[in-house]
């Protein structure tokens, strides 16, 4: 029987909150768990029902129940999609960036029990309506906006119906929680490492339309180091634009010319920046170090900055099933970055030496 004493009042449990909403106990669960299957309506009347009586999920019988779940194989949960925004299906394809990122977020998804399909927007005759009442017909939980196209990209759904979280910056509009490399901290992380290895004159070529697509954050994190060195070791980064700046060999080449680096930090236009190395006689590794801020798992000539793409797919998985599980859906009033750090990876456009073997004071 239950004491009238508050300090000695049995523990509240759910069997008490379905009570008194005269609920299911499975209702009750779900909606204290932050599951799909009750309405937000319903898991908010519910949630507050519970901590007006005082309910408190027990801590030690939560981490048993995890502990259950991680020793069996994970359940069905619900479907998440990857919204695909380019102009065909097909056409990130050759992105290897992208397609880390998407198959990152299908092996944690299937992992933790979680359907991940991708989900065309530009498939003929669909517009923001109909890509909606889809989604919701093949009961979609949450999105994840995959790279959009260019820069400065919008997308028009019914987002109160869905959890949704973008990866990278490319959609400006509207403004959700992001998952990303911390493309600063990369370039950063490029710059210093090879001030580890004992180089001193350090420059970047940077292609303007991938920095918009970063809201600027490779110009941010170079005329940054800019400023941080010495006068005499500063080094103009070179900026090209596909389109109105396109970048040559022989813009390469008096680059170099003009500034003598010892040490470059590229990321795109390889055989265009090769050509110019070329023309003044430069190898990459024994002339001058060649930093890419984007490599790939497997790169031999390159060495360079992981973004780990594959491990930002899967935090997006993560940071979105947890938005899910606590009914979370709409734009958010206070959009979160969630940023991964990069990591070193060796190769033969770098000699890894000592500041000491490379004559540093």
């Amino acid at each position: 029987m239950k004491t009238s004493n508050p300090a000695q009042r049995d523990p509240v449990t759910i069997a008490d909150v379905a009570r008194r909403l005269r609920v299911s106990k499975a209702t009750v669960s779900v909606a204290l768990r932050g599951k799909p299957g009750v309405s937000q309506e319903v898991a908010a009347r519910i949630r507050a029902a519970a901590v007006r009586m005082g309910y408190h999920l027990n801590p030690l019988l939560g981490i048993h129940m995890a502990q259950v779940r991680n020793n069996r194989r994970a359940r069905f949960q619900a479907t998440i999609a990857w919204i695909n925004s380019h102009v065909s299906i097909d056409a990130p394809r050759s992105t290897v960036s992208y397609q880390e990122g998407l198959e990152g977020a299908r092996r944690q998804a299937e992992a933790i029990g979680y359907a991940l399909d991708e989900f065309w927007m530009r498939a003929p005759d669909m517009t923001p309506q109909s890509a909606t009442r889809i989604l919701r017909a093949r009961n979609v939980a949450g999105l994840i906006i995959g790279p959009q196209p260019a820069a400065g990209g919008h997308l028009d759904l019914g987002w109160e119906h869905f959890s949704a979280v973008a990866l990278g910056y490319s959609l400006a509009s509207p403004e959700l929680h992001r998952v990303s490399n911390g493309q600063r901290a990369t370039m950063q992380e490029a710059f210093e490492q090879l001030e580890r290895f004992g180089y001193k004159r350090v420059g970047a070529i940077i292609n303007e339309e991938n920095n918009d697509r970063v809201r600027r954050a490779w110009t941010s994190g170079a005329w940054d180091a800019y400023h941080s060195r010495p006068k005499g070791s500063r080094i103009e980064p070179l900026l090209f634009h596909e389109r109105d700046n396109p970048l040559t060999s022989s813009k390469v080449a008096d680059w170099v010319r003009k500034f003598r680096p010892d040490g470059m930090i590229i990321e795109d236009y390889v055989p265009v920046i090769l050509a110019g190395l070329e023309m003044l006689g430069l190898k990459p590794g024994r002339d001058i170090a060649l930093v890419s801020r984007n490599v790939h798992e497997g790169e031999k000539l390159l060495a360079g900055i992981n973004q780990e793409g594959a491990a930002v797919g899967a935090a997006a998985v993560n940071f979105l099933v947890g938005m899910i599980q606590r009914n979370e859906r709409g734009v958010p009033r206070h959009p979160l970055q969630l940023l991964l750090a990069g990591t070193w990876q060796s190769g033969l456009s770098v000699i890894e030496r000592s500041p000491a073997a490379a004559g540093a004071p």
